[in-house]
């Protein structure tokens, strides 16, 4: 059993447990979401092409951002998802962006010049264009384009040595990030839990380490939690110097369910996370990788 079906099934646990307490709740539907810096990492070709039907004529290319659409082979296939139930942008419509790799591997297509009516368009997730690694929605069409730009032009600056982390699984992602609070992502519910498929490098490492030097109690302690999941030597020693934090400010994080009340996190808290995760880490036990071979990332 890979990594991934261990989170599913331990979020299938935690669901029934909740359930027992004495109010009925629907079952959790937990989602897999391919964020944008992994599409745009993983894909030799990203373009927006325009379409009267369901396939790509390579003469309706209208704009590459990455690679070249001339090397697509058609008809595009699919890509499966090892990692459980796929949630994904829109889809369809006359004009259509696709992350490919390969030359017929179809990661991700996003409908583009979506129509502004209808019962759809004022729904949160049909206005989702794509999520960033981090969490955040991307919510037009030219915020979209503006972050895969970004995207591209960072990878094309890193040094020919750069490279990920990768977990000993076969799964078709480079690590997994988890919400551990209800007001940690839009589109999480009572019903709806995200995972999003991340590029684990020394960029997201760098985010968390300053985070956890920066963020409120609640940050911070999110900060631990993916730190733990990278688990090589430098987001170790950053969780140890957790154990030393006086001066987070606190900050509210709400329970998954209503009666659980609102919790206020504060410095303890954050000690206390770092406690939990490096005695973990010495056990070797939970979804991180096993501290005495751990997995180096790039400078």
């Amino acid at each position: 059993m890979d990594i991934t079906h261990r989170v599913f099934s331990t979020l299938c646990a935690t669901a029934a447990i909740f359930t027992s307490s004495g109010e009925v709740r629907a079952d959790l539907n937990a989602w897999t979401i391919r964020t944008v810096e992994w599409l745009v990492d993983s894909s030799d070709t990203i373009a927006i092409y325009t379409t009267t039907d369901d396939e790509i004529a390579l003469s309706q290319v209208v704009r590459v951002l990455k690679g070249d659409a001339g090397g697509i082979e058609l008809p595009l296939k699919e890509s499966p998802s090892t990692s459980g139930q796929l949630w994904q942008p829109r889809s369809g419509g006359p004009a259509r962006l696709v992350y490919v790799r390969g030359k017929s591997e179809l990661l991700q297509e996003v409908r583009l010049a979506r129509p502004r009516w209808g019962p759809d368009a004022v729904r949160l997730d049909y206005a989702v264009y794509g999520v960033s690694e981090f969490g955040e929605l991307y919510l037009t069409e030219e915020r979209l384009l503006a972050a895969i730009s970004d995207r591209v032009a960072k990878s094309q600056a890193r040094p020919a040595d750069f490279r990920e982390t990768r977990p000993k699984v076969p799964v078709d992602l480079s690590g997994m990030s988890s919400f551990s609070h209800l007001s940690d992502f839009p589109l999480e519910s009572t019903q709806d839990t995200y995972q999003l498929v991340v590029p684990l490098n020394a960029e997201r490492r760098e985010h968390y380490i300053a985070l956890l030097t920066d963020g409120d109690a609640a940050a911070r302690c999110m900060a631990i939690q993916e730190l733990y999941r990278i688990h090589d030597d430098v987001s170790i020693a950053a969780i140890r110097e957790a154990l030393d934090c006086k001066e987070a400010a606190p900050a509210f994080s709400p329970g998954r369910w209503p009666n659980h009340g609102l919790h206020l996190l504060t410095d303890k808290d954050v000690r206390e996370a770092a406690r939990r995760m490096l005695n973990r880490i010495d056990e070797k036990v939970g979804d991180g990788y096993p501290s005495s071979d751990p997995l180096p990332l790039s400078p």
